[in-house]
Formats: C-alpha cells, sequence, structure tokens
C-alpha cells in the first residue's frame, strides 16, 4: 500500500525492526541467522531515524496523502517508536534505543491527552510511554500522579472514548473499549497484568 515505505509499530519500520531484532536476541536459528536478522533491525531503525525531524522534534508521517504531519500513536507514531526503543535498550543497553526514548515523551506531548482513550491512538498509549519512561534519567514530563489525573479525569468527564470514529461503539482490545478496561485494571498497584502494546506474558505473581 504504501511503496514509499513507512514507520510505526504495528504498520511499519519500528515494529519490523523491533521483532527482528528480539529474534536475533533469541536462541533461534543460526548464528549467522541472528547476526542477519540483527542487521536487518538496525537497518529498519536507521529508516525510522530518517523520519524525525528535529525541528518539530517527531516523527514525519511518511504516507504520501498523511492527515497528520506527525503521528503520536502507538500503532503509527512516536508511542510506538519510544515503547520498541525502550524495550530494546532494556535488553541490550545501546544507547541509541536510549536516546530514541527520551525524544519518544515530548513527542507524545506535543498533543497530550484528550484525543481518546484507547491503547492504540489514544490517552492509555501515551499513558504506558510516561510510565516507563519517567524512571529513566533524562525523562522531562508530567508526574505519575499528575498522568493518572489527565486520565482518569477525561473519562470521569467525557466518559471512555474509543475508536477512530469517536462517536462509535469500538469493543476492541487496541482500539476500542476493552483495552481501556484492561488498562484501568492495570493502573492499581497491586495488578499483575502485561501491556498488549509489547505483546508480553502476564506477569507472574509470586506465591508463597
Amino acid at each position: 500500500m504504501f511503496p514509499e515505505g513507512i514507520g510505526g509499530f504495528a504498520h511499519g519500520a519500528t515494529g519490523a525492526g523491533w521483532a527482528l531484532t528480539r529474534l536475533a536476541l533469541s536462541s533461534a536459528g543460526t548464528t549467522a541467522d541472528r547476526r542477519r536478522w540483527y542487521e536487518l533491525g538496525t537497518l529498519a531503525h536507521d529508516f525510522e531515524e530518517s523520519l524525525y525531524a528535529p525541528e518539530a522534534g517527531a516523527w514525519v508521517d511518511a504516507r504520501i496523502g498523511g492527515d497528520v504531519d506527525h503521528p503520536t500513536a502507538w500503532c503509527h507514531g512516536s508511542t510506538g517508536i519510544g515503547l520498541a526503543a525502550l524495550d530494546l535498550h532494556r535488553r541490550t543497553g545501546d544507547p541509541r534505543h536510549l536516546d530514541t526514548a527520551l525524544r519518544s515523551g515530548p513527542a507524545g506531548l506535543r498533543e497530550g491527552f484528550g484525543w481518546s482513550h484507547t491503547l492504540c491512538h489514544g490517552d492509555l498509549g501515551l499513558w504506558e510511554l510516561l510510565h516507563h519512561l519517567r524512571g529513566l534519567k533524562g525523562y522531562e514530563g508530567p508526574s505519575a500522579a499528575q498522568a493518572d489525573a489527565e486520565l482518569i479525569t477525561g473519562i470521569e468527564q467525557r466518559g471512555p472514548v474509543g475508536g477512530l470514529a469517536k462517536e462509535a461503539f469500538a469493543p476492541g482490545l487496541l482500539p476500542g473499549l476493552s483495552g481501556v478496561v484492561h488498562h484501568l485494571l492495570r493502573m492499581h498497584p497491586d495488578a499483575r497484568l502485561s501491556s498488549p502494546l509489547l505483546l508480553a506474558h502476564p506477569e507472574r505473581q509470586d506465591t508463597a
């Protein structure tokens, strides 16, 4: 659909690079296979970086005819770019991924909270990104209390808003209201639910 190539976690280079790098870090394949997967992942990260516009402090939407110049969503924008970079930095220690992650927070905050509440392209995705960025040196953004207040107040005032067409009922996990419920449960301090945004297994709760 987009021969010019696009970025993004769900639709473009970010997700492909993340998956290839994760595969390269596993025990799958041969040593040569893993080296090749890592190289391909690096090329994907290079392409994503080529879309970063320093003057805007955000990544450009490479799709011809796109409606948003610098998207902030998980599926196609700074939230997904930041979460992928955070995950890879934790696994590799590569400062390149740390730098990308720290830039993703201000990029997402350019639009801030208030558009919708979905994991895929709304407040919950941004909350997830800020939640993980907050522990990093160099983080500049709202405190946990401020981010929680923005999110909860928005839901209390308008009700949960999901889907690309805000007035339509969308029950799905990533673009809909079941993701809102899942994430609200996750926000409880004792919750052991994992975020679906990185396709992770649920966290294990220690048993006596």
